[in-house]
């Protein structure tokens, strides 16, 4: 077999419900979809954030049960202050799954703030690239905001949404 694929481990999978598979076949097939649009050098943030969003997308799984880590980080320690980093999703356990649901929400929350189609264009120009200037400059010209000013009104959806 050539080219880009999803192999899934039958054990694994029927661990899984209906939905949760559903949820990781789209995750999945999402980072396919985009790989033409994608550099290994972009974020992790935008790169896994938007693929849990697309498979998220649709599945009525409530936010608190999507990110059950996020749910405790930010009533125990208040909304975080930026993104996960790239060295964030090469952690174990808990750290993996909280930079993975901050950047689920964080997607989620440019989603419901400029829509999808703005959305999808942010992620084309951020996932082209590996240069933080670049990163900020695309989400500027998409959103009209800052890294900074996004991450602040993300944090009070979290709040909002999670606290």
């Amino acid at each position: 077999v050539e080219g880009p694929r999803v192999v899934l481990n039958p054990r694994a999978t029927e661990e899984l419900s209906d939905a949760a598979l559903r949820v990781v076949l789209r995750h999945e097939i999402t980072h396919i979809a985009s790989r033409a649009y994608t550099v290994d050098e972009a974020p992790m943030w935008m790169r896994e954030g938007f693929a849990d969003y697309v498979g998220y997308r649709d599945s009525r799984v409530p936010p608190r049960e999507i990110a059950p880590d996020l749910v405790r980080y930010v009533r125990t320690s208040g909304p975080p202050r930026g993104l996960p980093r790239d060295e964030d999703f090469h952690q174990a356990d808990r750290q993996l799954r909280l930079a993975y649901q901050l950047s689920w929400s964080f997607v989620r929350h440019l989603a419901q703030r400029f829509g999808e189609e703005r959305l999808v264009r942010l992620y084309h120009r951020v996932a082209a690239t590996g240069a933080p200037d670049q990163t900020e400059a695309a989400l500027r010209e998409e959103t009209g905001l800052t890294t900074a000013e996004l991450t602040r009104g993300w944090a009070t959806d979290l709040a909002t949404t999670f606290g």
